[in-house]
C-alpha cells in the first residue's frame, strides 16, 4: 500500500463521524496493537478479561466510535486481531499528514494539541493512583507500550515543536497539557515500582523531570519531590554517581527553599543510604547524622524515622569498624522499634542482628549474645529455621555462647528451634532428629558430658510415629 492510495482512503472514510479523529489518536499510541478496550476505554464496559473482541463491544455498548472502527477496518486502514487494532506505521505518518494538509497550520496545530492531549488523558485512566485488583494491573501491564508511546508523543511535542506549537498556545492551556502529562509520567513510573522494572522507571521519572522543569521551573517547591523519585529509580537500577547527583540536586533546592525539617531529613537519609551503598562510608556518615539532627529538632517523637535513621548511621559505622558508635546508634534504632514495631517485625531482628554484631565488635560478648538472641528469636518466628540470616544468627550465637562456655544459653536457643520445628515438620521429622545431634554434639563439645546424654537418647529413640515404626533415618 503507497502513501497515495492510504490517503486517498482516508478520504474515503473521513466523511464518518469520528474516524479521522480515533485513526489520528490510534497513530498517538500505537507503539503495537492497541486493546480494542483500552482504546474506546471511554465509555466501554471492561469486565476485566482482556478479552473483549469488536463484536462484543458493539453488543455491550453500542459505542458511538464503532461505525469509524468497523469503516477504517473494511477500509484497510486498520486491522481487528481479536481483542485488538493494529494501525501500521505508515499509516499514522498519513494520518498526520492529511490533516496537515486539510487545515490551516494553526488549526492543524490545534487539532493535534486537541488529539494528543485527548491521548493523554486516557492514558491516565489506563493507570490508576492506586490499583484495585490484580486485573487493573494485569490490565496497565498490556497498555505499558501505548502510555511509553503517548509519553514520547507529548515530549517530543513540548521539546521537538516547542517554538511553533508552544507559542500558539495560551498559558493556562500549556499548564494543564503539561501537568496531565507529568501526572502520568508518575503513574506509569508508580505501576512499573510495582512490576520490578527499574530501567523503565528512570525513563518516565527523566520525562516527569523534564516536564515538571518546563511546567514549574527548576527551582520550584515541588522539583524537590520530583528529585527524589528519580534519585531513588536511579539507586533501583544501581546507577549511583546519578542517584547522588539528583539526591544532592534536590537538597540544594530544599535548602533554598527552607524544606521543612522532616522533608529536610528524609532527603538526607536517602543521600546516606545513596553513599552507603557506593561503599562511602563516611559520606553516609556525614549524611545520616544530620538527618538525625533535624529529625532531633523537628519531630522527635516520629519513632518510625527515628529507628530507620539510627539504623543507617550504625550499619555506616559498622563498616568503618566505628564499633562503640555503631553500638549505640543501633541500640537507639532497637529501643526505637521496640516502641514503633510489632514484636514479631522481621526488620525489629534485623535491628537486634547488627547491635549483636557492634556489641561484639566493641568488646562486650555477652550483650551481643543476648542481642542474638533475640534476633533469632524473632527471625525464627518470622521467616523460620531454614531462613540464611535465621541460620547466620543461629551460628553467631552459637559460637559466642562457647566462646563464655553459657551451656544455658544453647540449651535454650535449641529448645526454641526445636519446638518450632516440632511445629513445622512434625515430631517424628529427620529436622527435630538433626536439631538433637547438634545440641547433643555442641554440649559434648563444651564438656557437659552428662547434660548431652538426653539429647543423644532422644537421636537414638526417635518418638514412635503413627504406624507404629520408627521413623527412617539414614
Amino acid at each position: 500500500m503507497d502513501d497515495c492510495s492510504i490517503t486517498q482512503k482516508i478520504e474515503r472514510v473521513s466523511p464518518i463521524a469520528g474516524a479521522v479523529d480515533l485513526l489520528f489518536t490510534c497513530s498517538l499510541v500505537a507503539a503495537a496493537a492497541i486493546p480494542l478496550d483500552g482504546l474506546l476505554m471511554e465509555e466501554i464496559v471492561y469486565d476485566g478479561s482482556g478479552r473483549i473482541s469488536l463484536e462484543e463491544a458493539t453488543r455491550l455498548t453500542g459505542h458511538r466510535l464503532m461505525p469509524a472502527v468497523r469503516a477504517l477496518s473494511e477500509a484497510g486502514l486498520i486491522s481487528i486481531e481479536g481483542p485488538t487494532v493494529l494501525v501500521r506505521e505508515e499509516v499514522q505518518y498519513a494520518v498526520r499528514a492529511y490533516v496537515a494538509s486539510q487545515l490551516s497550520p494553526l488549526r492543524a496545530l490545534a487539532f493535534a494539541d486537541a488529539k494528543l492531549t485527548k491521548a493523554v488523558d486516557l492514558a491516565n485512566r489506563w493507570f490508576p493512583r492506586s490499583f484495585q485488583s490484580e486485573s487493573e494491573l494485569n490490565f496497565a501491564g498490556r497498555m505499558l507500550p501505548h502510555g511509553l508511546a503517548v509519553i514520547d508523543n507529548a515530549k517530543r511535542r513540548i521539546v521537538d515543536e516547542n517554538s511553533e506549537w508552544w507559542a500558539s498556545e495560551a498559558e493556562e492551556t500549556k499548564r494543564l497539557f503539561l501537568d496531565i502529562t507529568a501526572d502520568l509520567a508518575d503513574r506509569m513510573a508508580t505501576f512499573l515500582s510495582r512490576r520490578g522494572r527499574p530501567i523503565d522507571i528512570v525513563a518516565l521519572r527523566q520525562s516527569s523531570l523534564a516536564l515538571n522543569e518546563t511546567l514549574l521551573g527548576p527551582d520550584d517547591r515541588n522539583i524537590i519531590y520530583v528529585l527524589t523519585d528519580l534519585a531513588v529509580a536511579y539507586r533501583r537500577n544501581a546507577d549511583l554517581t546519578l542517584a547522588r547527583a539528583t539526591i544532592e540536586k534536590a537538597i540544594q533546592v530544599a535548602e533554598a527553599r527552607s524544606l521543612a525539617d522532616r522533608e529536610a531529613c528524609i532527603l538526607y537519609e536517602h543521600l546516606g543510604a545513596i553513599c552507603a551503598d557506593s561503599g562511602s562510608h563516611n559520606e553516609a556518615v556525614v549524611a545520616y547524622v544530620k538527618a538525625v539532627s533535624l529529625a532531633e529538632q523537628g519531630i522527635p517523637n516520629d519513632l518510625r524515622l527515628a529507628g530507620r535513621l539510627h539504623r543507617g548511621l550504625g550499619k555506616a559505622y559498622l563498616k568503618l569498624g566505628r564499633y562503640l558508635d555503631a553500638s549505640q546508634s543501633l541500640e537507639q534504632a532497637v529501643q526505637a522499634g521496640v516502641q514503633s514495631l510489632k514484636s514479631g517485625d522481621a526488620a525489629l531482628g534485623v535491628r537486634y542482628a547488627l547491635w549483636a554484631r557492634a556489641l561484639r565488635g566493641s568488646g562486650d560478648a555477652l550483650g551481643a549474645l543476648g542481642a542474638y538472641a533475640k534476633a533469632f528469636s524473632i527471625g525464627l518466628r518470622a521467616s523460620g529455621s531454614s531462613h540464611v540470616d535465621v541460620r547466620k544468627r543461629l551460628t553467631a550465637l552459637v559460637e559466642l555462647a562457647r566462646l563464655l562456655n553459657d551451656q544455658d544459653a544453647v540449651r535454650k536457643v535449641y529448645s526454641e528451634l526445636v519446638q518450632n520445628e516440632i511445629r513445622e515438620f512434625g515430631e517424628t521429622s529427620i529436622q527435630v532428629g538433626s536439631r538433637y545431634q547438634e545440641l547433643a554434639e555442641i554440649l559434648h563439645d563444651m564438656g557437659d558430658g552428662a547434660g548431652s546424654r538426653p539429647a543423644f537418647q532422644t537421636v537414638a529413640e526417635p518418638p514412635i510415629d503413627g504406624s507404629g515404626l520408627s521413623g527412617d533415618r539414614e
